[in-house]
């Protein structure tokens, strides 16, 4: 049997006490349930964010996983974050697909763009499809113009 990774690493500058606060929120109720602490705010909401370590410190916020996480959660949470704070940022990410065995399905990646106004993300597979159908167009635009 075979285990699939998502795996990513990088951070986020912090520029004030408070949003270092609004990550620490984050960071202490991004995975839990139906164990949520009593004064969990996302108490019956869907946390997503399994698999992702968040760190925070004074002048950054990190996010790792080694095994799993859940990129689109993680680019909303961006967003919603540089929504709080009015920021006029572009925050970019990567991240790996990796498989414990030789799967030709399971490696690949991603990449997210986020600000504030939206996200904007592609994986490995959807980008190759993406790139295949513009080649195939203009391989029907060579035969139909007899190139």
């Amino acid at each position: 049997m075979a285990n699939y990774y998502t795996q990513f690493c990088f951070g986020i500058e912090l520029g004030t006490s408070e949003q270092k606060e609004w990550w620490a929120s984050v960071e202490t109720y991004h995975e839990c349930e139906e164990s949520c602490p009593e004064d969990c705010p996302k108490v019956n909401e869907d946390h997503n964010g399994a698999g992702i370590d968040i760190d925070v410190s004074e002048a950054e916020v990190y996010f790792t996983a080694e095994e799993g996480g859940d990129v689109d959660w993680l680019a909303e949470t961006i967003q919603k974050f540089l929504l709080a704070f009015n920021l006029d940022t572009v925050v970019t990410f990567t991240w790996a697909c990796t498989c414990s065995k030789m799967r030709a399905d399971a490696f690949g990646g991603g990449v997210y763009a986020v600000s504030r106004l939206g996200t904007k993300g592609i994986g490995a597979f959807a980008l190759a499809d993406e790139y295949a159908d513009e080649l195939r167009a203009q391989l029907a635009a060579s035969v139909s113009a007899g190139t």
